[in-house]
């Protein structure tokens, strides 16, 4: 975006972690008993998070 108004990014001014982060496992796995070591298992996880960067256009 800023080349795009003919500049850089400067230095960072602020930046903001929102509060709220959602892991999703998008494999299933078997239930496994509470006793047992927790199993390692293949799939794909889903990670979303929300952060805000203000930064000065130079």
């Amino acid at each position: 975006m800023a080349s795009g108004l003919g500049g850089k990014v400067g230095a960072v001014i602020s930046l903001e972690e929102g509060n709220a982060v959602r892991v999703q496992q998008l494999v299933a796995s078997a239930g496994a008993a509470a006793s047992t070591p927790t199993p390692v298992e293949p799939g794909l996880i889903e990670v979303q998070a929300t952060v805000v960067l203000q930064a000065e256009l130079n």
